[in-house]
């Protein structure tokens, strides 16, 4: 091939390089025929290079343009990826980012505060009175302090009310005593001053028995008295 010409067609936009002398069409390589012809077999970008769009799972990206912190991709089946800030319980996870969402998601749902515990005696005053309780699931976990004087014990047996949940019907409870001091009790049978809390079957309530808890007691009258007692119990 000798000298040759470079001219650019009005139709096409094609730029041909023709060889001066003759005019076989095998002379003639088009733009297209050039490029095919000079390609380079493979070229190199540096990531600083993509500066816009999103990378697509298929071409080894995500398919996402940011992420929040914590959150976590997961495949939609086809060909992307959608991102979520917590892992889905079907995929082994809880659904939440807080305890109290996890283990609401998983069945177990979980609350604590107070509860106020007043005692059946006639005429009574509290000098001072606490009653803190945990929900976790059915399972309900209670403290009671209470320091009190009984100027009238009235007639009825013994009993701690204001339970934050009722109790199941088809148990019968036990509670620890922790302390209790002038609860010399006006027996039903016998005397006792390390009574026994006793939830009986269901309710909100609790009873005083005798140490044994043979028997059910009274309040007695009295100033500075004190019961402390915990436990856990199956709500209704």
């Amino acid at each position: 091939m000798g000298d040759a010409l470079i001219s650019m067609t009005s139709k096409n936009s094609n730029i041909n390089v023709v060889q001066e002398a003759g005019t076989s069409a095998a002379n003639v390589m088009s733009q297209k025929a050039c490029t095919d012809s000079f390609a380079l077999k493979s070229h190199a970008h540096a990531v600083s290079d993509l500066t816009s769009g999103t990378l697509s799972v298929l071409r080894g990206g995500t398919g996402q343009t940011s992420l929040t912190s914590g959150a976590i991709l997961l495949g939609n089946g086809t060909n992307g990826i959608s991102s979520t800030a917590t892992f889905p319980i079907n995929k082994g996870g809880t659904g939440s980012t807080t305890a109290s969402g996890a283990l609401n998601n998983l069945g177990l749902p979980k609350e604590g505060g107070n509860w106020t515990p007043p005692i059946n005696a006639s005429s009574v005053s509290y000098s001072n009175r606490v009653g803190y309780y945990e929900c976790i699931g059915n399972i309900i976990y209670i403290f009671c302090y209470m320091v009190l004087s009984i100027t009238n014990a009235g007639s009825d047996y013994a009993k701690v009310s204001g339970l934050p949940f009722a109790a199941n019907s088809g148990l019968k409870i036990g509670f620890n005593l922790v302390d209790s001091g002038g609860l010399s009790m006006i027996p039903a049978s016998g005397s006792t001053t390390h009574p026994r809390i006793v939830n009986s079957w269901g309710g909100t309530s609790v009873n005083v028995y005798t140490a044994d808890g043979s028997a059910a007691q009274k309040w007695s009258t009295g100033s500075g008295k004190y019961l402390v007692f915990s436990g856990w119990y199956v709500k209704s």
